[in-house]
C-alpha cells in the first residue's frame, strides 16, 4: 500500500503533480508523477 501526497498544479495549471510514498515496485523509496492537462476548473456561480 502506498499513500498519495502533496497534490499541487504547475502556475499554468496544465500539469497537476503527486508523490506516492511507495516506488513503482514497492521499494521504500518515494516518487512524484506528473499528469499533463488541460484541466477544466468549474467556477461556482454566486
Amino acid at each position: 500500500k502506498s499513500e498519495i501526497a502533496g497534490v499541487t498544479f504547475d502556475p499554468s495549471g496544465t500539469r497537476l503533480y503527486f508523490s506516492s510514498q511507495r516506488g513503482l515496485n514497492g521499494t521504500s523509496s518515494g516518487v512524484t508523477f506528473e499528469v499533463t492537462g488541460p484541466f477544466h476548473l468549474e467556477v461556482p456561480v454566486v
